[in-house]
């Protein structure tokens, strides 16, 4: 392999059983061309199962490593890929795309897919779409194609619990008359997963109504509960969860700290913005780095005083630094060389019209009560 390979040459290679990627093959594939795109699409399904497996792993870990490297349009090339695994493995690589029409294919992953792991990928997809349209940056007919879906999904009691869980985390973001409900059904299941989701749900709903019970939470002999308590304490900003969390930063559960941290930078007060100092007044902490990127976010809601005393403290200490990461990843249009989920907006939106019930009302017009019931690799390259 010389450095001049073309993505024409890493994929013929590819074909030949030659699957290990070097960094600049990556690179290849990177950002690929309409034209390239097709010939990925064209040659791909040849390719022995082990080793689009192992491809696709490698492409998706480069990836959340090396936030330069841009695979979205070969991921979406392959979410009908006959292999469970390959399926999953490209939802997931998919998790930071926000193009539109991903949405309403996700929403079919989520009603059709064989695969358990895959619907609740998709499931868990919906999240960042859901979000969306409840900041008002959704097209009205995705917000009802996500809405419909979520609430197709966590009121389906044939459908399992896996699945269920991840919808009820994404749906918690929409201000619907039914996500209380949905919240409170899924915390009361005789099931770990489901509660340790409700509590997610309580903290990303923005609901002060929760606060209590996650306070209780805190204090529950699961660490899985007292972890998602953590966060969904930071979500909602309790200032009353501040002693439980500083005592958080004593145990041996290094997630449950990193945790503890993170929430205590989201709540802010003169409390938990001096737990954070102790924690930086040692250059060997393990909680150090953690703890400095919560001050930070601590300080961006401090009073101007604080903020020009915290100024002082990184002159005199240790240097703080934020990368901005905000670079928007754009998608090429496929429509001419690639399989049909890459069609229009208004098209594949027309297909949805009858995706479900048929009913062609916005979801903000449903009755609260309709629809409310009982109710989450490793082939090495070779």
């Amino acid at each position: 392999m010389n450095q001049f390979d073309s993505f024409d040459d890493v994929i013929a290679r590819c074909c030949r059983g030659e699957v290990r990627l070097s960094r600049l093959d990556l690179y290849a594939l990177s950002g690929p061309s309409r034209a390239e795109a097709a010939l990925f699409a064209q040659r791909w399904p040849g390719l022995p199962v082990q080793d689009r497996r192992g491809i696709l792993r490698t492409l998706v870990e480069s990836a959340e490593a090396n936030f330069e490297l841009d695979f979205n349009d070969l991921y979406r090339l392959i979410l009908d890929d006959p292999d469970d695994e390959v399926r999953l493995l490209a939802v997931e690589g998919l998790w930071e795309d926000e193009d539109p029409a991903l949405a309403s294919r996700l929403a079919r992953m989520l009603r059709d897919d064989a695969s358990d792991e895959v619907r609740a990928a998709a499931a868990l997809s919906l999240g960042r779409y859901a979000l969306r349209a409840e900041l008002g940056d959704l097209d009205p007919r995705l917000v009802k194609v996500v809405t419909q879906a979520l609430l197709a999904a966590v009121n389906d009691p044939e459908e399992l619990a896996q699945v269920r869980a991840r919808a009820v985390e994404s749906i918690a973001y929409l201000d619907l008359d039914q996500v209380r409900g949905i919240i409170d059904r899924a915390y009361n299941e005789d099931s770990r997963l489901m509660q340790a989701s409700a509590i997610f749900a309580m903290g990303r709903s923005g609901d002060g109504y929760w606060a209590d019970t996650v306070l209780r939470e805190l204090e529950s002999a699961e660490p899985e509960a007292r972890f998602e308590a953590a966060h969904a304490a930071g979500e909602l900003q309790l200032a009353a969860a501040v002693p439980a969390l500083i005592g958080f930063l004593d145990e041996n559960d290094r997630e449950l700290q990193e945790m503890a941290v993170w929430a205590l930078g989201q709540i802010g007060g003169e409390q938990a913005k001096d737990a954070l100092e102790a924690i930086l007044a040692s250059d060997n902490d393990p909680l150090f780095e953690a703890a400095d990127e919560a001050l930070a976010e601590l300080m961006l809601g401090a009073s101007p005083l604080l903020l020009f005393d915290y100024a002082g403290e990184q002159d005199e200490g240790h240097e703080h630094e934020e990368a901005d990461d905000d670079d928007d990843l754009t998608d090429d249009d496929l429509e001419d060389e690639v399989p049909d989920e890459e069609e229009d907006l208004d098209d594949e939106l027309d297909d949805e019209d009858d995706l479900y019930d048929g009913d062609d009302d916005d979801p903000e017009d449903d009755d609260p009560e309709d629809g409310v019931e009982d109710d989450e690799e490793d082939d090495e390259l070779s």
